[in-house]
């Protein structure tokens, strides 16, 4: 094989590692102002408390190397609120991947949850179904219902936490990932950092998302 070939993509590849480590520079020292404009807290290598509050969640489950970045965190309202870019490996070798998502975390006394998780559905869920693994469905809202994938054990308070207006809101919101548990509650799109300028807007959902669920 021509060598000349083989340093091409050696070099491609060196120039894809430094521009990688130049943009998570410049998105730290953006969401750093970000933080200092809403005044909160930041992080840029996360916080103990933060994992604390959401170990039990399944998310926080999944493979391997799992870490915080670029934690925002504060009060806002009545809640406690972080926002944080999470990471977490799978696979090995050649077959590893980096599964990179903004989370954002709301911790309120005005929430009292079922725990439950929500995910958009795909074919293998609907499998799963077929198997026996329960999906909670509303035949009331068939769009909501094909659309995501709704597990818990206490179904009944599940089925009353998603009243009519919350469905409404996630109808209009698809792809995102949901979990709550008690006074505790978080989403995120799987494998999607949320675009700087997007931020702002990101927590007014987060505030949306409390006060639909805060009347559970």
């Amino acid at each position: 094989m021509d060598f000349s070939f083989i340093l091409f993509f050696i070099v491609l590849a060196i120039v894809g590692v430094v521009l990688s480590i130049y943009f998570e520079r410049q998105r730290t020292k953006k969401l750093e102002a970000i933080a200092a404009d809403l005044n909160l807290e930041f992080y840029k290598n996360g916080h103990g408390q933060v994992m604390g509050l959401v170990h039990d969640f399944q998310l926080f489950s999944r493979g391997r190397n799992r870490r915080v970045r670029n934690l925002i965190q504060g009060q806002v309202e009545e809640a406690f609120v972080a926002i944080f870019d999470y990471l977490y490996t799978t696979g090995s070798g050649k077959n590893s991947h980096t599964h990179s998502q903004t989370v954002i975390l709301l911790r309120s006394d005005r929430l009292q949850m079922p725990k439950f998780s929500l995910y958009p559905e795909n074919l293998f869920h609907k499998m799963g179904d077929f198997l026996g693994y329960h999906d909670i469905d509303f035949t009331s809202y068939p769009e909501f219902s094909s659309r995501y994938l709704l597990r818990g054990e206490d179904e009944a308070s599940i089925r009353k936490a998603f009243h009519s207006e919350a469905i409404a809101f996630y109808e209009d919101s698809r792809g995102l990932c949901t979990e709550a548990s008690d006074s505790r509650l978080i989403f995120y799109r799987a494998s999607a950092k949320v675009p700087l300028e997007e931020m702002h807007s990101f927590l007014s959902v987060g505030m949306k998302v409390l006060r639909l669920f805060a009347k559970f």
